[in-house]
């Protein structure tokens, strides 16, 4: 039998002040070997010389590659290690990387800037570790040019910024002293301007600038530089620093939007993300839109005219729209233009779960379902991140293509609350006021409640009347109802190309 708990000194709702399970297995009849268990614990015994080491990182064995790692930081020297992380074999070079993160005194400089220009990522970002975890300052010019020569990602791209972060002065200077008892708590700060300087690097990768934009802070980014880097930018930076700032309520930026939209050297590209983008803004763009749309090329309508179904036209503007509805050779436009505006009678017509199944069961447009996500009235991106880009209440969906068949998707969506992951449970607080508010990831103190709310931030409650599960998603129910089936069947298809 083997015990193991998850007691924790604070209570946590989620599993009261902790337990002790127990794993038992079944008897099994003696077969005069010793069982799987018996064997990995005397693996360590094995591992004696360094050809067996070696060979144990090499191998495909989680557990036997963790136990080499410790032996090879009790047996080796500092030119071993460097031996090591020089051969060809990457699988070596991660694992050699790994075990030599505690040890003091290793790491030649130009080694450790040759592993992180490697063609394999997961080398790329042990080295980011190392760099990170021994505080290497020296490495910081070697750090600065990485980002001229090799792919990047928002993967790497965060792991890059974190080791930034801890070999800054001040993060250092607060370890060293033991500011905080927890180091986790210490400040990590970027320089000032980082990520603005780098943004301005005509030099810098296109797919670097735009993976680097939701790293700024909205509030933070400089309206002015903002405004002459999207007007020099190509597409893909165009549109990252659209979304950079959507949520940012400033007529400046509204404008700007407009314009770039009404420029005809704008890409298409740029155009839809503007026409998702301006929905955020405060300021009504209708008439400009509809003085505009005629104008606008065939792929843009759709996009426009949900824009425009927001507000309320006067009599010449709806003549405009219904004209270039009705003279349209897709028939979905005078669908969707009624739809959204509210003219269908009842609105969507009741559907059962097998009926929007079998909508999805004809191929659906993954580009078209890409703007249906990002649309605020479908709400996804409210609570969802794809990419770096969107809310963080909900699940990240960058993967779930690879993660989630057609099936379990459309049931997320139509029964949200069938099935639930403990992650994602949902909580309710309720205060002396007689207020109820809900979130996720309670925390409980002797005195307090705090709640982790939709805008991400978590909110103290003291001495609340009363707190608990909540027996339903926080993942609305209906959602679907807000689209057309045909648009339904283009977020799936999206969805399940996000791979």
């Amino acid at each position: 039998e083997l015990f193991l708990t998850d007691w924790v000194k604070r209570q946590y709702p989620n599993h009261g002040k902790g337990r002790v399970w127990r794993i038992r297995s079944k008897e099994v009849g003696y077969t005069g070997k010793a069982p799987p268990n018996v064997l990995s614990i005397h693996r360590f015994d094995s591992l004696q010389s360094l050809a067996a080491i070696r060979s144990s990182l090499q191998s495909e064995d989680p557990f036997l590659q963790t136990v080499a790692r410790k032996q090879l930081r009790l047996k080796a020297s500092s030119s071993l290690f460097s031996e090591w992380v020089a051969e060809p074999d990457s699988v070596l070079q991660l694992q050699t990387l790994l075990a030599a993160l505690p040890v003091d005194g290793i790491g030649d400089s130009r080694q450790l800037e040759s592993l992180l220009a490697s063609p394999y990522q997961s080398v790329r970002m042990a080295t980011l570790r190392f760099i990170a975890h021994n505080r290497r300052v020296d490495l910081l010019p070697a750090l600065k040019k990485i980002l001229y020569q090799v792919p990047i990602d928002a993967e790497f791209l965060d792991s890059y910024l974190a080791c930034i972060r801890h070999i800054q002065a001040d993060f250092i200077e607060g370890y060293t002293k033991q500011e905080d008892r927890y180091s986790r708590k210490l400040v990590r700060e970027l320089p000032i301007g980082f990520l603005q300087n780098l943004l301005k690097d005509s030099k810098l990768p296109v797919e670097v600038r735009s993976a680097l934009i939701p790293f700024i802070q909205q509030d933070t980014l400089d309206l002015h530089i903002w405004s002459a880097l999207i007007v020099a930018s190509p597409p893909n930076v165009q549109q990252a620093l659209i979304k950079s700032v959507e949520k940012r309520s400033d007529t400046f930026i509204g404008d700007t939007l407009l314009e770039l939209l009404r420029d005809s050297n704008s890409s298409d590209l740029v155009k839809k993300q503007i026409l998702v983008s301006l929905a955020y803004q405060p300021k009504n763009y209708s008439k400009d839109i509809t003085d505009w749309i005629g104008s606008a090329n065939f792929e843009l309508l759709p996009l426009a005219l949900k824009y425009l179904a927001r507000y309320k036209q006067s009599a010449n503007e709806q003549e405009e729209i219904k004209k270039i509805v009705n003279e349209s050779t897709d028939s979905q436009l005078k669908t969707l233009w009624e739809f959204y505006k509210g003219q269908t009678a009842g609105g969507q017509e009741e559907k059962t779960r097998a009926e929007w199944l079998s909508w999805t069961q004809q191929a659906g447009n993954p580009e078209r379902g890409k703007w249906i996500f990002q649309d605020p009235s479908a709400q996804c991106q409210l609570c969802h991140q794809v990419n770096g880009w969107g809310g963080a209440f909900g699940p990240d969906l960058s993967h779930v293509g690879s993660s989630k068949p057609q099936e379990e998707l459309l049931s997320a969506i139509l029964e949200p609350s069938k099935k639930m992951s403990p992650e994602w449970q949902g909580w309710f607080v309720k205060t002396l006021e007689g207020k109820t508010f809900t979130g996720r990831q309670i925390d409980v103190g002797e005195k307090y409640v705090e709640l982790l709310m939709a805008n991400g931030e978590f909110q103290s409650f003291k001495k609340p009347v009363q707190f608990g599960l909540l027996n339903t998603s926080l993942m609305p129910e209906g959602l679907e109802k807000r689209m057309l089936p045909e648009e339904f069947r283009d977020l799936i298809a999206y969805l399940l190309s996000l791979k």
